[in-house]
């Protein structure tokens, strides 16, 4: 089980997950993260990072945790630990602790972070953009997104790990929509549904 505890960045304290709560002398969420994202394919860029990147995308990332909606109520000022907390129809002990897949989704955001922060001006993940060109002016489009779909705004792999504590379960991670000529692709033209030729 996963709990609460700080990151100090220079002489200040801010809050943060730390995966493995028994780690002597005290939790150590860099550690945790570090211990998380070394089997992590992107794991040489998550090294290649200095401590400070690394204990700011901690930081960031949690405080996106905590501007979320979730199930159940908070027991203190944070968002987590909670009561109440339900995940696919099972409720998470009310014991004070975190679930681990919270922590691993803080530690996941992290990394993407780290990669891209525009992550944090994004309202939605969602692409359909497969291709965009220069000479020529080409733009290719793989599957229209449907309209009124409800796109997660973390990358997917924070997003499986901790949606199914969201208020509500989570929102929808079918970002592919319908398929290319499909009637409704909002791409979709019944004279150009296979272009992808650059434009004359």
């Amino acid at each position: 089980m996963a709990t609460i505890y700080t990151i100090t960045i220079g002489s200040v304290d801010y809050l943060s997950y730390a995966l493995d709560p028994d780690r002597a002398p005290n939790p150590d969420p860099l550690q945790d993260a570090e211990d998380y994202l070394a089997a992590h394919v992107n794991a040489a860029e998550w090294a290649a990072a200095t401590t400070l990147q690394k204990q700011q995308a901690l930081v960031t990332a949690f405080r996106m945790i905590e501007r979320e909606t979730w199930s159940g109520t908070a027991v203190g000022a944070s968002a987590w630990p909670r009561t109440g907390a339900i995940c696919n129809g099972t409720a998470y002990p009310d014991d004070g602790t975190v679930p681990d897949v919270i922590a691993q989704g803080q530690y996941e955001l992290a990394l993407y972070l780290l990669k891209d922060a525009s992550i944090l001006e994004k309202s939605s993940q969602a692409s359909n953009i497969k291709a965009v060109g220069a000479g020529s002016a080409k733009v290719e489009f793989f599957y229209g997104v449907a309209p009124g779909s409800s796109i997660t705004k973390w990358p997917l792999p924070a997003h499986e790990l901790m949606a199914c504590y969201l208020s509500g379960g989570g929102v929808s991670t079918d970002v592919l929509g319908p398929f290319v000529g499909e009637a409704s692709d909002p791409f979709f033209s019944a004279d150009d549904s296979d272009r992808s030729e650059g434009f004359a």
